[in-house]
């Protein structure tokens, strides 16, 4: 039997499979560089598209199921650019949708697990961005950073990674940290 990229065989002995990453099929720029790759001893990344309720990234089989297609992770990763970023933001309808996400997995999570966003970008390209887009003046690198602050402070993690890669490496690290605690806990209930 396999679970979570973890499975008994037939004669009592244990592998460790894949770290399956669920991808939100919403997902504009899904990840795959770290397709393939081992990232410790006998794990290896693989993605598989997936419906996710919300956010982007969640381990493969870690949710509740809903309606057959769409499923309800038990912790998700959400990926943006800066510039997906700043208009999620400082557009208001989006930011409406952006604290509904983040209300939802507060509701789903009771609390017990971080709110993660992983931004493809840092301070420096924060700066450069073009910001012409937003005639008042009031929408610039500075509103950017308190907006970032404001979040941290509201108990969600921002990570700003230097490029897609680093964001992946971010997005990977944290997944296969739940996957391992999930399949622990899944081993201490099933020798119960």
């Amino acid at each position: 039997m396999c679970w979570l990229g973890y499975c008994n065989l037939e004669d009592g002995s244990e592998v460790v499979a894949d770290l399956v990453i669920a991808v939100d099929t919403n997902e504009q720029l899904p990840h795959h560089f770290l397709e393939g790759v081992e990232v410790s001893k006998g794990v290896t990344v693989r993605y598989k598209p997936r419906k996710l309720w919300t956010f982007d990234y969640s381990v493969f089989g870690d949710w509740t199921e809903t309606d057959g297609k769409t499923v309800v992770p038990n912790f998700a990763i959400e990926r943006k650019s800066v510039a997906d970023f700043i208009g999620s933001w400082f557009n208001t309808e989006n930011a409406k949708r952006e604290r509904e996400k983040i209300k939802k997995a507060r509701k789903l999570w009771g609390g017990s697990l971080p709110i993660v966003y992983v931004i493809e970008g840092d301070h420096e390209e924060i700066g450069k961005y073009n910001f012409s887009r937003f005639p008042s003046g009031k929408v610039n690198a500075r509103a950017v950073h308190a907006k970032i602050s404001d979040l941290r402070f509201a108990n969600v993690q921002v990570l700003l990674c230097r490029n897609r890669h680093v964001a992946e490496f971010e997005i990977v690290s944290l997944l296969k940290r739940r996957w391992r605690k999930v399949r622990f806990k899944e081993a201490i209930t099933n020798a119960s």
